[in-house]
């Protein structure tokens, strides 16, 4: 059974469900597993690329417990074994839909494939602020997508990181927000170097906490170093006007870019930047432009060493979800032995301060064309996938793979109903196992959004159509969904509210 799920902000009303396709992935093997203090088990996936023009297949399995995946964020609960995957999907189309019901996109599209077993609840991700925003249940939706089109489904729960969906059906799921008041999100600063003989250029990208977008942009810098920078601290308003500076000499264009919730927007708008290759450090400053006026919100040293040493041997998925929205690991090679690798041991369940416990998933990517698969799996207890911040619970052992998908005609349908994305398009597939609780990853800033359960929903997208439910529970970085059926799913997000970014 697959899922897509997407979290959704509303802009005006959220509505609720969201429906998606159903196919089965084979799940590719458990990853390593982390524990955080609030009761989650990351998970890291097993990751599947077999095309680089494919999305990744996250593949995770557990016992029963409370996880949360390494990557996405995602977070699930299960009284049993459990297996699924996951891809993160283009949210670009839905969200065009999900516009017309008035909601934005609260985070990344993600589509799940349950393999074996049941997932009592999912909690998609979210990059939503959710600090200020009142009655912030009421904002939140998910954006469910399936073979009968868009349902936007109420969700549960709301809390920093995610939404909750309790006993969800698995198909291409994302966070949901209403639209129509101000909104903050958050941001990631990606940063990619490649130096030549007489200088050295960076890619600097400012993005939604979006692994799904984070994904695609790995791809496109496959030939730079990643260099990794700890993200901005506080949410950033979407919408507004950056620019970028640095204390040497260089050429830096263009002058300024807009952020925006657009995930085939911000993958391709980036700070070009070219200098003479350092001879010393030297620091980065992006600033939020207000009536011609910078207010610095990231500022990091960049080492000599980071910005002329040669490629990576791999470009890993690195820390774009931060600790609340998904702890992606960001991991680089060491001399020559990767990082994973030589501190394998240490990784192994290991716990974050939240209880959950992390788990890198097996990745499968078998065309570059299609997204890869991610397969996870876990024990009884809560778990976050390291890659995608998913997180789950389960109360025996599961296995399931995700990927993520594209949003971006789901969010065309969820924008005529007032919706944005809150998080990605995820699409779980449980292999074997029940997840008792999922939680997605949504980027959205709630630390200002009144009623902020009433904010957020997800999209479900399966055979039928798209529903937009209603979560249960809203957190810092996901909204919570009980007994999920996976479909992909994103969290919408409601439009109106002005709104921040953090990575």
């Amino acid at each position: 059974m697959k899922e897509d799920y997407g979290l959704e902000q509303k802009l005006s009303n959220i509505t609720l469900g969201s429906k998606g396709a159903s196919r089965s992935l084979d799940l590719e093997g458990i990853g390593k597993i982390t524990k955080d203090s609030s009761g989650w088990t990351k998970l890291e996936p097993e990751v599947n690329s077999t095309d680089e023009d494919e999305a990744s297949t996250y593949s995770l399995k557990s016992e029963a417990g409370n996880f949360e995946c390494s990557v996405s964020g995602l977070r699930w609960v299960c009284q049993d074994k459990v297996s699924f995957k996951y891809q993160f999907c283009s949210s670009e189309e839905p969200m065009k839909r999900m516009e017309m019901m008035r909601y934005m996109p609260a985070g990344p599209l993600i589509d799940i494939t349950v393999i074996s077993g049941k997932l009592s609840e999912v909690y998609l991700p979210h990059w939503i602020c959710i600090d200020d925003i009142p009655k912030i249940l009421q904002k939140f939706a998910v954006l469910h997508i399936d073979d009968c089109g868009d349902v936007v489904e109420k969700v549960s729960e709301v809390t920093s990181s995610h939404v909750k969906l309790c006993e969800p059906v698995f198909s291409p799921r994302v966070a949901l927000m209403k639209m129509g008041f101000p909104v903050k999100i958050h941001c990631n600063v990606l940063i990619y170097s490649k130096a030549y003989a007489s200088c050295t250029v960076l890619h600097v990208y400012l993005t939604p906490l979006d692994p799904a977008l984070k994904e695609t942009i790995d791809k496109d810098n496959k030939e730079y170093k990643f260099i990794r920078k700890p993200r901005p601290n506080e949410g950033l308003k979407m919408q507004q006007d950056f620019n970028l500076t640095a204390d040497i000499t260089a050429e830096i264009c263009p002058e300024k870019i807009t952020l925006s919730n657009s995930s085939q927007s911000q993958s391709s708008i980036f700070f070009d930047v070219h200098f003479e290759n350092p001879i010393s450090d030297f620091n980065l400053t992006l600033s939020q432009l207000n009536k011609g006026k910078g207010k610095t919100c990231w500022s990091h040293k960049i080492l000599k060493e980071e910005s002329t040493g040669g490629p990576s041997s791999e470009n890993e998925s690195r820390d774009t979800a931060g600790p609340s929205a998904g702890e992606t690991a960001q991991y680089t090679t060491v001399d020559g032995e990767h990082f994973v690798d030589k501190h394998r041991t240490e990784l192994i369940n290991r716990k974050d301060s939240s209880g959950w416990t992390k788990l890198e998933p097996e990745v499968n990517s078998t065309d570059e064309d299609e997204a890869s698969t991610y397969s996870l799996k876990s024990e009884a207890g809560n778990f976050e996938c390291s890659v995608s911040g998913l997180r789950w619970v389960c109360q025996d052992k599961v296995s399931f793979k995700y990927q993520f998908c594209s949003s971006e005609e789901p969010m065309k349908r969820m924008e005529m109903m007032r919706y944005m994305p809150a998080g990605p398009l995820i699409d779980i597939t449980v292999i074997s196992g029940k997840l008792s609780e999922v939680y997605l990853p949504h980027w959205i800033c709630i630390d200002d959004i009144p009623k902020i359960l009433q904010k957020f929903a997800v999209l479900h997208i399966d055979d039928c159509g798209d529903v937009v439910e209603k979560v249960s529970e809203v957190t810092s970085s996901h909204v919570k969904l009980c007994e999920p059926v996976f479909s992909p799913r994103v969290a919408p997000d409601e439009n109106g509210l002005s709104s921040k970014n953090t990575l």
